[in-house]
């Protein structure tokens, strides 16, 4: 491109211009853009640059990411207050009155009484004082996620036993309505059980009822979590088959 833009103006020299405007750069513009991208320009600059590469840029995201999920650094630690300053001081303001007791004036020696009151009283306080640690936060934090999800689980038991409560008294509403049934042309007024024979739904509402029994268990047991087990139990299955 600049060698493109030198060649017009040594044109321009040679014709005996001796001065250059922007009106004559306008002009000859294209001129320079076609004689400085040419295909073998462009080539030559893709084979000194290369194209371009995601890799720079992603690892760059990369390490914003960690540095932002990076633990505190123990040099920050270091600009903390010590842990035992209060006593340090408390043993440094004894050994003041032990020493020079006798050398300080009547005005200074109830201003070091009041100085060992306020730094015992430090002391004191200090000892009071939970210290949480970086590792007891981040237990903390797991234990609130563990007690959500152990809330949410919880929640999934009790609305999958509402619908199988719900399902349960449609199979009793519909019984109401139709346990009046006539078998070799008799009237009959069926029980429960026996209309869930008689109609076939009994092994609907076994899955249904051992499905809700065993929801009510894990609700009355603090368990880390739960487990539907779809399949009927064998005793079930048995009872089932000894009763057809």
């Amino acid at each position: 491109m600049k060698n493109a833009h030198q060649k017009i103006l040594r044109q321009a020299l040679r014709k005996g211009n001796m001065s250059f405007s922007r009106l004559d750069f306008v002009r000859g513009i294209q001129e320079v853009i076609d004689a400085g991208f040419t295909p073998k320009n462009i080539i030559s600059g893709f084979e000194k640059s290369a194209p371009p590469n995601a890799e720079p840029g992603v690892a760059y995201l990369l390490k914003k990411q960690m540095k932002a999920k990076k633990a505190v650094g123990p040099a920050f630690s270091s600009l903390l207050p010590s842990e035992t300053r209060f006593q340090r001081a408390s043993d440094t303001a004894k050994q003041v009155v032990e020493k020079y007791r006798d050398l300080l004036s009547s005005l200074t020696r109830p201003g070091l009484r009041e100085v060992s009151k306020v730094v015992t009283e430090a002391c004191l306080l200090d000892g009071k004082v939970t210290i949480v640690s970086l590792p007891d936060l981040r237990e903390q934090q797991e234990g609130f996620l563990a007690e959500a999800r152990e809330k949410e689980h919880r929640r999934q038991i009790r609305a999958t036993r509402s619908i199988l409560l719900r399902e349960i008294e449609k199979l009793k509403a519909e019984w109401r309505e139709n346990k009046e049934v006539v078998i070799n042309g008799v009237t009959k007024k069926l029980q429960f059980k026996k209309w869930l024979e008689y109609t076939g739904k009994d092994e609907e509402y076994l899955s249904m009822d051992t499905q809700r029994s065993q929801m009510t268990q894990l609700l009355s047991e603090k368990t880390d979590g739960f487990m539907i087990d779809t399949q009927l139990p064998l005793e079930v299955s048995e009872s089932t088959r000894q009763a057809n």
